[in-house]
């Protein structure tokens, strides 16, 4: 079966149908496929001359999948320029702008990606941007559609931002959303018995935070409900993110004109971050872990010059002094959000490790 072509009209060049002869294209305008109405009056150009071979099953076979992966080619790179993974290419199937709660008139939503095996955890992914931008689906390409296909299932959430959200309006949120997806777990086909989280950035802190603190009723809140389902989780990943507000916040004059943003004080809504220190000291990550800490894979570039590599290390060691797992992953040459930290290899270790800790007994 070869592809039919509009072999005369310039507004038709791509396959519209297929036909059992390409013969047939031989025809005056009153047969010939085109419905643009450009040929009418004239005749369909005659195709090139063809050689033996060419009408040989073997050449036509190979000349129709040539183009069958020319337009599958096309298809992709449509939708990798709309944000979107479509198509026979991905086995992942996503759910999206799933609202799992609702707050001042405001829906959030979470975007639901399927890994495609029976036995796939679940982890919630926390976007960074300074907590200030970000969406649930900026990632989606490069990382969350990738990940899904390791046999992770994702649930990417969005949660309020500044300025209009008061910290801890984005933990409300986030612990929100695992209790919804605790609710509804067997509706959407995951299981939600051990959930992971997994945040880059200004989403590693929140993640991180979210898993230190369970049960904390002053960062629990009730938005969404579902207040008989926990939102405790069982394996943190944390990309790149601040560990300790005070130290992260803390500037230099010089520092403050060359890097001129205070991510941490906009979360505590100060001018400046010692102006709150105490709180700031409070809601560290430093300060909050115990034994009772979920595994932790923390991943750093040593090049970060956004967040300091320190952050991450300091975490690690304090997670290991307080008796909990924690795995720290330090890699040479990447810089903050680097394209390293989504390379196959670096997302096939982070799928594995999710994978291990979150399905303990599957051999």
């Amino acid at each position: 079966m070869l592809p039919e072509l509009c072999w005369s009209c310039p507004n038709h060049d791509l396959p519209r149908r297929a036909v059992q002869e390409p013969t047939t294209l031989l025809s005056t305008t009153s047969r010939n496929p085109c419905k643009s109405g450009a040929n009418l009056g004239r005749f369909v150009r005659k195709p090139p001359s063809r050689s033996s071979d060419d009408r040989s099953p073997r050449t036509r076979q190979v000349r129709a999948s040539a183009l069958s992966a020319r337009l599958a080619l096309a298809r992709l790179e449509a939708g990798l320029a709309r944000n979107e993974w479509s198509g026979p290419v991905s086995s992942v199937r996503v759910e999206n702008d799933l609202v799992y709660a609702a707050v001042d008139g405001a829906r959030l939503a979470l975007d639901l990606y399927h890994a495609p095996r029976y036995d796939a955890p679940l982890v919630l992914y926390v976007h960074g941007g300074g907590w200030r931008n970000g969406d649930k689906a900026d990632d989606r390409v490069r990382r969350l559609i990738p990940m899904a296909e390791r046999g992770v299932t994702v649930a990417s959430a969005d949660y309020r931002l500044l300025p209009g959200a008061v910290f801890p309006d984005q933990l409300h949120d986030l612990k929100a959303a695992v209790r919804w997806l605790r609710a509804h777990g067997a509706d959407l086909g995951v299981a939600t018995g051990r959930v992971g989280v997994w945040g880059a950035s200004a989403g590693a802190y929140l993640g991180s935070l979210l898993a230190l603190t369970p049960g904390d009723p002053a960062l629990e809140g009730t938005v969404g409900g579902h207040l008989d389902r926990s939102s405790a989780v069982q394996a943190v990943v944390h990309w790149f993110g601040p560990s300790d507000l005070l130290t992260a916040g803390t500037r230099s004059q010089v520092e403050g004109r060359l890097l001129p943003f205070a991510f941490e004080a906009d979360l505590l809504g100060v001018p400046s971050v010692t102006d709150a220190a105490d709180r700031a000291r409070e809601l560290s990550l430093l300060t909050r872990v115990s034994a009772q800490a979920p595994p932790f894979l923390i991943a750093h570039g040593d090049r970060d010059r956004i967040v300091a590599p320190s952050e991450g290390a300091a975490l690690h060691h304090a997670l290991s002094r307080a008796g909990a797992s924690s795995r720290f992953e330090l890699l040479g040459g990447a810089g903050h959000e680097d394209a390293a930290f989504d390379s196959p290899v670096s997302l096939a270790l982070t799928a594995a490790w999710l994978r291990a800790v979150l399905l303990p007994d599957t051999p």
